[in-house]
């Protein structure tokens, strides 16, 4: 019975000590705030009272670095209108360019169909590529999700045309 009272009151000064640093913490950390505030309103009272003319002094200094700031900001406005009336006038010349070259190309017997056929095979080549890239990029996800473990819907065939699944799978 005497130990059980002993390791009681051995816990209940435990927790007491506990809260008794916790309040002593909280109460240092209030009075360093509390000093701090004090310092910092003192040092105000202090350069307020020091020189009227220096608070006017900084206004005036603020000001002018406000006003550089909208000298910048005006300058960098400027160039980028500069810069897209540049891209304008470049529109229009390149969009007269290519009605020269259309109207030279239209001109010329054979060499249009020729143009149009060079598109034609480019957008079909374009495609067939596209469809390429897609195809070997989902067979090399779906291989990579079943070596590192993730469930897939890929059927047996499937699994055996891929070679990157006959690889990890």
């Amino acid at each position: 019975l005497k130990q059980n009272n002993l390791s009681r009151h051995r816990e209940v000064l435990q927790n007491d000590r506990r809260e008794f640093g916790s309040l002593k913490s909280t109460l240092q950390s209030a009075r360093q705030r509390a000093n701090l505030l004090t310092n910092v309103r003192s040092d105000i009272d202090a350069y307020h009272a020091s020189s009227p003319s220096a608070e006017a002094d900084y206004m005036l200094g603020e000001r002018n670095r406000i006003e550089n700031s909208h000298n910048m900001a005006d300058s960098v406005l400027s160039q980028a209108y500069a810069v897209n009336e540049q891209f304008g006038l470049q529109r229009e010349t390149l969009a007269g360019i290519q009605r020269r070259i259309q109207g030279a190309a239209a001109q010329v017997p054979g060499l249009n169909s020729l143009i149009n056929r060079i598109s034609a095979k480019k957008r079909r080549d374009m495609l067939i590529l596209g469809t390429f890239i897609g195809v070997v990029f989902a067979g090399g996800c779906n291989g990579l999700m079943g070596w590192a473990g993730i469930p897939t819907q890929v059927t047996g065939e499937a699994k055996l045309s891929c070679i990157w699944w006959q690889d990890w799978g």
